[in-house]
């Protein structure tokens, strides 16, 4: 399991998530993350441009030669100045974006997909990206992007609660054209590693009964997430977002136990159940 997390950096800089204090992970606690994330060989982690200046603060840091970041930004943005970002933290011992991924496939429609498209050529003839793609929310996410070229790595939100993904069409999809896959949200903002349901979020109840039901065969809500996300083949990498460096701690330790544990839940009641409240842009509403 420790091969395939990647870890999020969305709250390096600034705060985010339902369930933040409203602070930024600090340089002390950051750097401890760093620290247990070597110790047990993890090096991918998950960023955008739109988090701050993350490629800068791992090249300062001099971790960048043994990582795989992969970073997202806007089909909106000037194309020139994300090449220069990414031309300005990249140095002949590395590389820095091992992913470039558009995080807003909606506005597609928006731009000239042949400019995208020449963008995209462009910084992987010069070697500055090793794989392009996208991060979506919903099939129509990935068939906006499909018409204009077809992703090496594709970024979904999957957790028990969201299973859209695991479908046969998708895995035909992407099986066949060699495309790498990241899963995001395993622990949906942190929401199902709770005991309780947010007061915000109680027209979940009845999913969330279902789901709780099915956790309690393991010794901790993280140990069923980790060892249901570890059974998805499909996965090559899963994007899990810490608090803090007992976060990765207690993550790295679960892994290691669920790899010496041939047993898997699969939550296989709530595959076709689909609530509007799984996908974290319904909350706002709420």
């Amino acid at each position: 399991m420790l091969a395939k997390i990647a870890i999020g950096a969305a709250n390096f800089t600034q705060p985010y998530g339902v369930l933040s204090d409203g602070h930024a992970i600090s340089e002390v606690d950051l750097e401890s993350i760093f620290k247990v994330a070597e110790a047990n060989n993890i090096n991918a982690y998950d960023t955008a441009f739109a988090y701050g200046d993350l490629l800068s603060v791992f090249k300062k840091k001099a971790l960048l030669k043994n990582l795989e970041i992969t970073t997202k930004f806007s089909a909106l943005d000037d194309y020139d100045s994300v090449l220069k970002k990414i031309k300005k933290n990249n140095d002949s011992s590395c590389n820095v974006c091992y992913g470039l991924l558009i995080h807003d496939p909606q506005n597609l429609k928006k731009i000239q997909k042949n400019k995208l498209n020449k963008f995209f050529d462009e910084v992987k003839k010069e070697g500055l990206v090793k794989k392009v793609g996208v991060s979506v929310y919903d099939f129509d996410d990935l068939h906006s992007f499909k018409e204009m070229r077809h992703p090496d790595l594709v970024q979904v939100p999957l957790n028990p609660l969201n299973q859209a993904f695991l479908d046969a069409e998708f895995a035909s999809y992407v099986e066949s054209r060699n495309i790498e896959v990241h899963g995001r949200s395993l622990f949906l903002q942190g929401i199902l590693l709770l005991d309780k349901l947010p007061e915000k979020l109680k027209s979940l109840e009845p999913v969330w009964r279902i789901f709780t039901e099915a956790r309690k065969a393991y010794q901790s809500h993280l140990e069923a997430l980790l060892t249901w996300a570890l059974s998805q083949k499909l996965v090559d990498k899963w994007v899990l977002g810490i608090s803090s460096p007992n976060d990765l701690l207690e993550i790295v330790k679960c892994s290691k136990n669920i790899m010496n544990n041939s047993s898997s839940f699969q939550f296989e009641l709530l595959k076709t159940i689909k609530h509007p409240l799984s996908d974290p842009r319904n909350w706002k509403t709420q």
